[in-house]
């Protein structure tokens, strides 16, 4: 994620030091950049925060902790549930109680 914060900061300090702003509308921009991540993209605040957000993604997708944690907390969270059904079976279901 840390990859994301490359384009905008080079984009900054290009600004910088040809004495523009960040701000499109300013009177103090009196030229175009085109060198730096500009050659490769117009706007590299926005890749910046795309690619940001898709670091984001992917690192909330993937699994915290090793697989048999998981498969340990699942089979405990089954186990849970499946008492707690037929603990309360004549809750759960519309139709009344179901037999065992």
């Amino acid at each position: 994620m840390a990859v994301a914060f490359i384009a905008p900061v080079w984009a900054f300090v290009l600004f910088r030091r040809e004495g523009t702003e960040i701000d499109p509308t300013s009177p103090a921009n009196r030229r175009l950049v085109t060198s730096g991540p500009y050659q490769f993209t117009r706007n590299p605040m926005y890749l910046g925060l795309v690619i940001l957000a898709l670091g984001v993604a992917l690192s909330a997708a993937r699994p915290i902790g090793d697989e048999s944690q998981s498969r340990s907390n699942q089979g405990f969270l089954v186990n849970d549930l499946s008492a707690f059904v037929r603990h309360n079976k004549a809750l759960i279901c519309r139709n009344g109680p179901v037999a065992s």
